[in-house]
């Protein structure tokens, strides 16, 4: 079981879920998932979801989800999830992790909602120290899309080893 502390409006469809759980999680790489679990209307809906944020932190996790046209489970998250809420997650899991400290130059790519594993594996880096020269490239649909923009900018101004790069389809209108 896992409490709801506190909500961050990321973009206009976007939210971070920060939470703290009960038991710590176990011990698990950045870019691991969890799987969510709530009651939704009379309905149980299970979900699974990467954690955006750093394994460095076993007590407060947090999820990125963005809104889905029609989407059950987005959708009842953004409109029904408050602070102090209960949800059930699952230990961390996943095969799409940061294996070990690399050392050298990184490379990471990410598009729309994908940058959350990434994104696990960009703070997780930083708050280890690794002076790897890493360039974060993220596309996304527009400027106003772009999940961790101003997070993504600070990162970069503030390690000279980072350089983070946006790409967008379309300019706002």
């Amino acid at each position: 079981s896992a409490r709801l502390m506190r909500v961050t409006l990321e973009t206009h469809d976007t939210k971070s879920y920060f939470f703290n759980s009960e038991t710590p999680l176990a011990t698990h790489k950045a870019g691991a998932h969890i799987n969510i679990e709530f009651d939704a209307n009379g309905e149980t809906v299970k979900r699974t979801y990467t954690l955006s944020s750093s394994p460095k932190t076993s007590t407060e996790f947090s999820i990125t989800v963005k809104r889905v046209n029609e989407g059950l489970a987005s959708n009842w998250l953004f409109e029904n999830l408050n602070e102090g809420d209960k949800i059930q997650v699952s230990q961390p899991q996943g095969h799409f992790v940061l294996p070990y400290q690399p050392a050298g130059k990184i490379l990471m790519l990410s598009a729309g909602s994908g940058i959350t594993p990434v994104m696990s594996m960009l703070r997780y880096l930083t708050q280890t120290g690794n002076r790897s020269d890493i360039v974060f490239l993220n596309y996304s649909q527009s400027a106003s899309d772009i999940i961790f923009h101003d997070e993504l900018n600070a990162i970069a101004n503030k390690h000279v080893n980072i350089d983070a790069n946006f790409v967008v389809e379309r300019d706002a209108p």
